[in-house]
């Protein structure tokens, strides 16, 4: 399963720099937008992990 993720390594820096030239150099918008749009991913990766059990180190448990 782990690998899925490296996988897509890769193609999130392309898909970033991509979406970072759009933004910038194509439409013109500022710096802020830029930074916003880290928040898409945010987003997603915090509605995926909520609600995820995670095993207690051996020591706790």
């Amino acid at each position: 399963m782990l690998n899925r993720f490296h996988v897509w390594f890769p193609g999130g820096i392309v898909i970033g720099a991509i979406l970072g030239w759009l933004i910038m150099d194509v439409l013109g918008l500022s710096w802020q937008v830029m930074v916003g749009a880290l928040f898409i991913p945010l987003v997603i990766y915090g509605v995926l992990f909520f609600g995820q059990k995670f095993l207690l180190p051996n020591e706790f448990s």
